[in-house]
């Protein structure tokens, strides 16, 4: 037998089984014919068909109800829910947290790591994150992460009393925070940010008084041991300039004069009136002069000078100090007082505000002396216009009113000064770097443009408030004077009725603006020389009370 190769007989193999293969019926895998396809879903044409249709028609219906209400300016409403929306199903098992209290189970490394924001599950505010079992929270609770954003540390230590008074203060502070974010009602939250600031003005008075008391005792406690002991005693720190200077072969720092802390004061000198710079008094100029540092208050007062030209003329720079630097940032001011002279500028009247007085009394508490240099204001300015100083009552104060707020208080002074015949000067408003209640509710560091009240606006403000109180302190007949620039070189003053003042802007000119309502004693005098101002002479000459 003639022996064939492998690879012949496997050839040989194949063709048989092909052959074979060709002859068999085709079937599928599960048995069937090839050919037999009733085991496939099938679909009705029609059917579906319409279905698009449908929702094709929806779709319409839905694009041209949108688009109508845009036109219209409303919001179309989102498409009502048929039940058969089903996105979520209900647990059907009850968890048995129960039972596994008071046992202990094994947490496996990496569990307490959750999703930033809020979401279903356990949330942990303090690090936003959400765990969706309470497993993962509690390996959360006992993270690094967690306890360092919740103020514990990762190691022990004993909290002494500041620590504990200071962590319940951020506490509260973080409550009232929220409480804040919580309040839509803008006056509430003006109310609470105003609330706010007089603590922590509170607060920093209070410090300072604890620092001007332990310094006071610093030197008691100094005086009663030389009393003791005799000028020898050395007290500690008090000769270490002296010590120094020795070492250093020197004689002094700076100079040759060596200053006391009762030699430096806190100078109020200049109340740089008006627009003209030879209104300063020569002992002001000499202060300003010498002072280390000059101030000058901005904002109880407006100065009609630019600052290049009163640097140049007082041959120092000039630091203007707004309203946030003088009540807020005082310790600035009074910085390094007790060694160098620091003036403090001021517009009008030294003691005019009560801030001024506030600072002087800062200034107490740290033993630096203060020393005001008088000047012109207002106050005698007003003499001017022809009225007698002594003729003068209470001086008030015209703000700008808004919608919320109309203060009335005014009016009760006034009534005061009419009753027994005195004129009233009314000091008008300024905004100088004013927050607006928005912001200042805010916190935001935004201010509104520089506004000034005119006469027109004050006088307009006047006979509001007495259409509303109706006790006939004054009206549209009242006369008065209304005041521009006093002590400038363009001084103008212009007398009438308060009828006439709320008209007199355009005679008056740019601010600043006063006014002045006449009482009933006024004297002929006063009456003439007022009448060179009146918008009508004869007018005023029939209706001016003397």
């Amino acid at each position: 037998m003639r022996h064939q190769p492998a690879a012949t007989r496997q050839l040989n193999i194949s063709k048989k089984k092909k052959k074979k293969l060709a002859d068999a019926p085709k079937r599928s895998a599960y048995g069937a014919p090839a050919d037999d396809t009733d085991f496939r879903k099938t679909y009705d044409l029609d059917e579906y068909a319409a279905r698009g249709r449908e929702r094709e028609a929806r779709e319409k219906a839905e694009a041209k109800a949108r688009y109508e209400a845009r036109l219209s300016g409303k919001k179309h409403p989102a498409a009502t829910l048929t039940g058969s929306e089903t996105f979520a199903t209900a647990r059907r098992t009850t968890l048995d947290v129960a039972s596994q209290v008071g046992k202990k189970q094994l947490v496996p490394a990496g569990a307490g790591v959750g999703r930033r924001g809020r979401g279903a599950g356990f949330y942990c505010e303090a690090c936003d994150l959400t765990f969706k079992d309470n497993k993962q929270l509690v390996e959360h609770y006992n993270s690094t992460q967690h306890l360092i954003k919740t103020g514990h540390k990762p190691h022990v230590q004993r909290a002494t009393a500041a620590e504990v008074r200071a962590r319940i203060d951020t506490l509260v502070a973080r409550r009232e925070e929220l409480k804040r974010e919580d309040t839509i009602d803008l006056g509430h939250r003006l109310r609470l940010r105003q609330e706010e600031q007089r603590r922590e003005d509170e607060d920093k008075r209070r410090r300072r008084r604890e620092d001007a008391e332990a310094r006071k005792r610093l030197r008691d406690e100094e005086k009663r041991a030389k009393a003791e002991y005799g000028d020898d005693v050395r007290i500690e720190g008090e000769h270490d300039e002296d010590d120094m200077m020795a070492q250093l072969g020197i004689s002094g720092f700076g100079g040759s004069k060596k200053k006391a802390i009762f030699d430096t004061f806190v100078l109020f000198p200049p109340k740089a009136a008006n627009d003209a710079l030879p209104d300063i008094t020569v002992k002001g100029l000499e202060v300003v002069r010498k002072a280390s540092r000059v101030y000058l208050e901005a904002y109880t007062s407006v100065l009609l000078v630019d600052q290049s030209v009163l640097e140049s003329y007082y041959g120092r720079p000039v630091i203007v100090a707004d309203r946030e630097m003088v009540e807020s940032n005082s310790d600035e001011i009074l910085r390094d007082a007790q060694t160098l002279d620091v003036a403090f500028l001021v517009v009008g009247d030294p003691f005019g505000a009560t801030t001024h007085t506030d600072l002087v009394l800062r200034a107490k508490e740290l033993s630096i002396a203060v020393r005001t240099v008088p000047n012109a204001s207002i106050l005698s300015g007003i003499g001017a216009c022809g009225l007698q100083l002594y003729n003068f009552g209470q001086t008030v104060s015209m703000v700008f009113f808004t919608d919320s707020w109309k203060p009335t208080s005014f009016y009760d002074r006034i009534k005061e000064n009419r009753s027994i015949g005195l004129h009233t000067l009314v000091l008008l408003d300024i905004k100088v770097k004013e927050a607006s209640l928005e912001n200042l509710a805010r916190g935001r560091a935004i201010y509104e443009p520089p506004r000034y009240m005119t006469v027109g606006q004050c006088a307009r403000q006047m006979l509001d408030v007495e259409a509303d109180r109706r006790e006939k302190v004054y009206g549209p007949d009242s006369l008065a004077i209304g005041a521009a620039r006093v002590g400038s070189e363009t001084e103008k003053f212009v007398a009438g009725t308060l009828e006439d003042l709320c008209t007199a802007d355009q005679e008056l000119g740019r601010p600043l603006h006063s006014l002045v309502l006449l009482g009933d004693r006024t004297h002929e005098l006063e009456a003439d020389f007022a009448r060179q101002f009146a918008l009508d002479k004869e007018k005023w000459a029939r209706l001016c009370p003397s």
